[in-house]
């Protein structure tokens, strides 16, 4: 291999690329103090046993995912 050869290429960056280097970017800068960090809460719901809800209200697993907007085949046993 020449030395030409083994040079590094310039690549063209993408779109995901940037939005990387731009987050850990800002992370640094807010770790060093030069940017106000902008708080945002999440209100996390407890979790829900959506089978004892479903059995609750006396609904089948397929009139649960379609009262819900989704089809049955999406979801397993384990969610209704």
């Amino acid at each position: 291999m020449t030395k030409k050869s083994r040079a590094r290429t310039k690549r063209k960056s993408t779109a995901v690329g940037n939005s990387l280097v731009r987050g850990i970017r800002q992370a640094l800068a807010y770790e060093r103090g030069e940017l106000k960090g902008q708080v945002e809460v999440y209100n996390v719901p407890p979790a829900v046993d959506v089978r004892k809800v479903r059995e609750k209200i006396g609904l089948s697993q397929a009139e649960f995912a379609r009262a819900g907007g989704c089809p049955t085949a999406q979801h397993g046993r384990t969610y209704l």
